[in-house]
């Protein structure tokens, strides 16, 4: 859309040391900030009829608030993108695959998350490090209901909501996003 505009950085706060985070957890080094100004309208020129005032009157039109900005988001591979509101999820926060963060605004912490056991880290398919996206706790209400994130998901996307004690086995690497009061852990398939 015109009018949006792109300024890389390494992020507004944290500088350094975020951006470590932020490659340890699969992501780039830097991040792309997206703004979204509105065209300024069209100025209008009309003269006094009554007046022998040569000079213009200048107005400009009335500007439409509702107007905004499109961004297309993107992934390297053939996937799928999931749009997800933190406020949904126990504590506000998801813990996810390495690298599935596609975009977010800067309320969103990222975090580095690591599996509970050695195997699920050297065996599991994830490694040991994994993203932790939660809600900064920062702002109004309004924003933090606004808390959006966009993960990026390969394959066929199914959403399982587990009941109390309730196991589900999947293939290792299979696994976008739980929520931070699931237990993940890698065992061997007998046969």
């Amino acid at each position: 859309t015109h009018g949006v505009t792109m300024e890389t950085s390494m992020g507004d706060t944290g500088g350094l040391s975020t951006a470590i985070t932020r490659m340890a957890t699969g992501q780039n080094l830097m991040i792309s900030d997206f703004t979204y100004s509105p065209p300024l309208p069209p100025l209008i020129a009309s003269s006094s009829e009554n007046n022998n005032d040569t000079s213009n009157n200048l107005a400009a039109a009335d500007q439409d608030d509702s107007v905004i900005g499109t961004v297309c988001l993107g992934t390297d591979f053939p996937a799928k993108i999931l749009k997800l509101q933190l406020s949904h999820y126990p504590n506000s926060t998801l813990i996810c695959q390495k690298g599935a963060y596609l975009a977010g605004s800067h309320s969103i912490l990222m975090e580095m998350a690591f599996t509970k056991t050695f195997t699920g880290g050297f065996f599991g398919g994830e490694g040991f490090v994994l993203q932790q996206l939660r809600s900064s706790g920062g702002g109004s209400d309004d924003e933090l209901n606004d808390e959006t994130v966009f993960l990026k998901a390969y394959g066929t996307v199914v959403k399982k909501t587990l009941s109390p004690n309730e196991t589900l086995r999947v293939s290792s690497g299979s696994l976008v996003a739980m929520t931070s009061d699931v237990e993940y852990d890698v065992t061997t398939m007998s046969g």
